[in-house]
């Protein structure tokens, strides 16, 4: 049996194979002919910025050359300037069907991506010639998705029902499929085209390919809609409701020693009404630190201070804040009952311990208990260990815990009667 050298060589790596070799003389001949072109970006009317992903807002630079689309068909509605062709320098360049381009100033939508089109790599884009304008109902932030409208909006049936006929224009809206655009585009929203609202009717969202679980590219069916009164034409804003956000923290500033903490807590409210939302947090992590269960811990030095921010995740105009410093150390001394109880009937017994803490941390030190009411009687069993019972009825009993040297603290409990 002869001795197969090629053979060898390739399974060992050693020899490129046929298709590696010729990609490699591929892109050498395109980086050598790069430059000799009028084509060619950024000097053919600046640079060509990639979407990064399917649904991001950030952007990349790309090296391309720009060519007219040569099929699109020029009449007295279609403008060939509305499609052109990018060929990328480098060969094995990744395509995405619905992805966003940013060039010449306008924003551009991949309607063909040309996967067998040979090499270099090229697509077919179309410019972006409008937008869609929608405040979120799940953030009240104001969504922006450069879309193309078609060129023929006409009118495909008269108001026959009514006394006076109107028009119910119909426009074909094309744009990218995302998660946000996909949620957003419900049926029966409203959308404002050059100070007209249309409401959505239909759309085809059912286009997918092996690669993508979710359509990258869905086509809108809207009609001319009604005028609302809260139609914004001057921001191009239609009437979906009022999604009013704000937030609550439960401080607005707060002071401490370095490893002190505090329980941080927040309410998101829409429309007035507490609602289950995400929130991000910001704030100088060389100060503070706050953990997953919102304990926000203090840890620099004396005279340090950081502003707490907590945002509306998806909507940066929604927020509330803390101001927080770091001070001197001081003892917070605090005292726990267990249980803890805030009435006791007449004739009722409840043993209570107590537990004395210092900035947090529990402490080996007695705790006298007493009052100066006849309304209970007050037993001590233990250290630190009482017997409450009620003996007449008050609804304002006043209770002290203290230690001599440290602290006194109070509580208030009522006497209610035996029966309840």
């Amino acid at each position: 049996m002869p001795f197969n050298q090629f053979e060898l060589s390739l399974r060992m790596g050693m020899t490129q194979k046929p298709n590696d070799h010729y990609r490699e003389l591929q892109q050498a001949v395109q980086d050598a002919q790069w430059e000799n072109t009028s084509a060619k970006t950024p000097e053919k009317d600046g640079k060509v910025l990639e979407q990064d992903g399917i649904g991001l807002s950030t952007y990349h630079e790309v090296e391309a050359w720009v060519y007219p689309a040569t099929e699109a068909s020029v009449t007295a509605q279609r403008n060939s300037g509305d499609f052109i062709h990018f060929v990328f320098r480098d060969i094995d360049h990744s395509i995405t069907r619905g992805m966003y381009y940013q060039y010449n100033g306008d924003y551009w939508l991949v309607n063909d991506d040309s996967p067998y089109n040979g090499l270099p790599k090229d697509l077919s884009i179309r410019r972006c010639n409008n937008e869609l304008r929608i405040i979120d109902p799940l953030n009240g932030a104001l969504v922006v998705i450069p879309c193309c409208v078609d060129y023929d909006m006409g009118s495909p049936a008269e108001q026959i029902s009514r006394y006076v006929n109107t028009p119910n224009n119909h426009a074909t809206v094309i744009l990218q499929g995302n998660e946000d655009t996909l949620r957003l585009c419900a049926l029966n929203t409203r959308y404002m085209l050059d100070g007209r609202p249309f409401k959505l009717w239909s759309y085809q969202k059912s286009v997918h390919t092996a690669k993508m679980e979710i359509a990258t590219i869905i086509y809108l069916d809207m009609y001319l809609d009604e005028a609302h009164a809260k139609d914004d034409k001057i921001n191009l804003i239609a009437d979906n409701g009022t999604y009013d956000y704000s937030i609550r923290l439960n401080m607005k500033d707060f002071e401490g020693a370095s490893g002190v903490s505090a329980q941080l807590t927040y309410a998101v409210m829409l429309n007035g009404v507490e609602a289950k939302r995400e929130v991000e947090w910001e704030y100088d992590d060389s100060v503070v630190s706050i953990d997953e269960n919102c304990v926000m811990t203090l840890k620099s030095t004396i005279g340090a201070t950081t502003q707490v921010k907590c945002t509306l995740k998806g909507n940066p105009d929604v927020y509330a804040t803390c101001d927080v410093t770091i001070g001197e150390t001081k003892e917070a001394w605090d005292v726990t009952m267990n249980p803890e109880f805030k009435t006791l009937r007449q004739y009722e017994s409840v043993d209570v311990e107590l537990t004395p803490y210092r900035n947090g941390v529990a402490e080996n030190i007695a705790v006298d208990m007493s009052t100066r009411s006849d309304a209970v009687s007050i037993e001590k069993l233990d250290r630190n260990k009482y017997r409450v019972t009620g003996q007449k009825i008050n609804k304002q009993v006043l209770i002290t815990l203290k230690n001599e040297s440290t602290f006194i603290k109070q509580r208030f409990i009522e006497v209610t009667s035996m029966m309840g």
